[in-house]
């Protein structure tokens, strides 16, 4: 038979199906009247019947339901729990005569009833059908409120030892700062709003302005009327944080940017930032701004379990304080980190330590062997020659790009590989999230459906990887899960009505600037208090380069930029019918441009040898040897395979651009690497895009 947690529910009448499903009815004792739930898997129907109606009427009700026909159902009263002693129903006797009554739900005896079949086999059982509408006479009456509440306190998932409050909040925070948490989802959007949100960004108001050290920045205003920063900067006591996080957040190194992360990130704002080389205060910031929001999500939600249940015990559970108490969404995790690296969600765990704990005291944390073993940087690799210090802070560390981890705050405890459901951070690789949204590891999108606060974290990084994984999540993200484990009375409305990703703050972190990147802004920060994009003017990269060089620019047009593929790769084809001589490097960004050009050259019989991100490293260095040596006349390189290896490319005579590389620095890097006698200048051809 089913099992039921806690001792709460009333009367129960079950569905058995021999050899098949199991169904659980839920009795309460109304004026005469029983209602149930026939429950199949994740499905539910509520349905009602007078206790003087006969038994037929229940197995009309059956009939409609499992569409099983009432000529194939035999109901017997189970009389103990051994499923081998039991009483048949008569048809013609009344539920009551057939001993379920008021009585039942008042003592909170279990009446249980057995569903069989006639004939040698059980019938095929379809899916439930469209629940109808909850009986009038369980909508506003005492009996039926304490059954909510109760059924609220079992379906609750926080866990039992929850405290009162995680941390006690600030005494001395601004009252200002201290209501953005508050207020946030106490406004409400319109449909004229949400369309104007969903409009492109060039349709809305834009705020062009300084930040102290951030510098230049555009702002693309929401829909609040108020304004969105402060000139002055806001000070950690001013951000409604709890007095031990602020603590804990001043004992943290700073830097000159903080201020200005910390004016924005606070008051969820989306933000597109481009920190310098050597700047971590972002993450610092994105994370006491994280927890601070974990911690007062988690307070709401036992605070308002409190109240349901002082009013549950009263026998009232007003609706105006079931509406009161929507605070959560369909799922609980509400904060999504994605990071490139293992070695980066290990200093972000760090810093989580820190913030909560502080640097001087222990703190309990789960699994944290478990976690530094998986995730613990390694020794250093050693290079053989030179290479930029950004590529050997790239390769120093745990560079495994696979990994997911949830994370769940307790009063004194941080716990790492918590299950997701039951998770407040989801940390993780864009690969690893993409395997269990749409791979092989399954399908959980319902575990994204209810992210607040989304961060990409070393954007530039991840862009190298496979930016398809970013492309794919943002698809799945605040979708409706097909299923809700949820009480559905303690979901947000915004939620029910589809309206999510106006509620959910987006950062994006980047060590430069890229079209890919405001696309994906533009797309999904639909935040209804605006988004703010730093809007540095680029320094260029030409005074790097060491060599004397002749820049060729191959321009072509295109009016649609769906065209622009297709226009590149016949260029590419015109140009190498004219300028294609022995020793030419072809870099490529796209590994799809990469198979293009490839197969063109199978095609033509071009002599030529390939280094791309997925050929073993035997044919790498064959590839390399054979072009160095004259033997074969083009070197076609992938900028991912470069990227990650930055090898010496020797022979190269010419250079291509298939475009323009996605890293700035790998620009000069390769053409500083080119052969160039004292009296020659190295050939270097770039083709781009001018849309019409």
């Amino acid at each position: 038979m089913l099992r039921f947690k806690g001792s709460e529910m009333r009367s129960l009448l079950s569905f058995l199906l021999f050899g098949s499903s199991t169904f659980e009815c839920i009795f309460s004792n109304m004026v005469h009247e029983l209602f149930f739930e026939i429950v199949r898997e994740k499905q539910h129907v509520f349905c009602d019947a007078k206790d003087t109606a006969p038994v037929l009427e229940l197995k009309r009700i059956v009939e409609g339901v499992l569409k099983i026909p009432v000529t194939d159902q035999v109901l017997v009263r189970l009389l103990d729990d051994s499923n081998t002693n039991f009483l048949p129903l008569d048809d013609k006797k009344t539920l009551a005569e057939s001993g379920f009554t008021v009585n039942n739900a008042k003592a909170q005896t279990p009446a249980m009833v057995a569903l069989m079949f006639r004939g040698e086999s059980a019938p095929v059982i379809d899916e439930l059908s469209t629940p109808p509408p909850v009986p009038d006479a369980m909508r506003n009456e005492a009996h039926s409120q304490d059954m909510k509440a109760k059924k609220r306190k079992l379906d609750s998932s926080g866990p039992s030892d929850e405290p009162e409050t995680l941390i006690k909040t600030s005494l001395k925070a601004d009252p200002e700062a201290h209501s953005v948490f508050t207020k946030r989802f106490e406004f409400t959007l319109d449909s004229d709003q949400c369309d104007k949100l969903k409009a492109p960004k060039s349709k809305r108001a834009q705020r062009q302005f300084d930040l102290p050290s951030l510098g230049p920045a555009v702002e693309y205003i929401g829909v609040m009327d108020e304004a969105s920063i402060d000139k002055q900067p806001i000070l950690p006591s001013e951000t409604g944080w709890s007095e031990s996080l602020i603590r804990n957040f001043e004992s943290e190194e700073a830097d000159k940017h903080r201020a200005d992360f910390l004016n924005i990130v606070t008051r969820y704002i989306d933000l597109y930032a481009q920190p310098t080389p050597g700047c971590h205060s972002y993450r610092t910031v994105y994370l006491a701004h994280a927890l601070n929001h974990v911690i007062r999500t988690r307070n709401s939600v036992i605070a308002n379990n409190r109240k349901l249940e002082a009013a549950g015990a009263k026998g009232l559970v007003p609706d105006e304080l079931v509406e009161s108490c929507r605070d959560q969404g369909f799922v609980r995790p509400t904060v999504l980190i994605l990071c490139p690296f293992k070695k980066d969600a290990f200093d972000i765990v760090q810093r989580l330590e820190r913030l909560i704990f502080g640097r001087d005291s222990k703190g309990s944390i789960w699994s944290r062997e478990r976690f530094n073993e998986e995730f613990k940087s390694e020794a250093p690799p050693e290079f053989k020659t030179r290479v930029p210090d950004e590529f050997r802070e790239l390769m120093t560390g745990n560079n495994d790009d696979c990994f997911r981890v949830g994370i769940a705050l307790s009063k004194k405890v941080l716990k790492l590989y918590e299950g997701f459901d039951k998770s407040d951070f989801i940390l993780c690789s864009p690969l690893g999230l993409r395997m269990i949204l749409d791979g092989e590891a399954g399908k959980e999108s319902h575990l994204i459906s209810n992210i607040q606060i989304a961060v990409i974290d070393k954007a530039d990084i991840m862009l190298q990887q496979n930016w398809e994984h970013l492309s794919i999540i943002f698809s799945h993200i605040h979708t409706q899960p097909s299923r809700i484990d949820t009480d559905i009375s303690r979901v947000r409305q915004c939620y029910i009505d589809g309206q999510a990703k106006f509620f959910c703050q987006l950062l994006l972190f980047s060590r430069y600037r890229h079209e890919l990147f405001s696309a994906l802004m533009s797309e999904h920060s639909l935040n209804f208090r605006g988004l703010i994009m730093q809007n540095n003017p680029c320094e260029g990269t030409l005074d790097k380069i060491e060599i004397p060089l002749c820049q060729e620019f191959r321009r072509f047009d295109v009016e649609n930029p769906s065209e622009q593929a297709v226009a590149r790769f016949n260029c590419f084809k015109d140009y190498c019918n004219a300028s294609l001589l022995p020793g030419t490097c072809v870099v490529i960004p796209s590994y799809f441009d990469f198979v293009r050009v490839r197969n063109h050259f199978k095609r033509t019989e071009e002599s030529f040898v390939a280094c791309h991100e997925y050929a073993p490293k035997t044919k790498i260095t064959r590839a390399r040897d054979l072009f160095y040596h004259k033997i074969k006349k083009i070197l076609v390189v992938t900028e991912r395979y470069y990227f990650f290896n930055r090898r010496t490319l020797r022979g190269m005579e010419r250079i291509v651009f298939y475009q323009l590389p996605n890293h700035p620095d790998l620009y000069c890097e390769l053409i500083n690497m080119a052969s160039c006698e004292s009296e020659t200048r190295i050939h270097l051809a770039l083709i781009w895009l001018i849309l019409s």
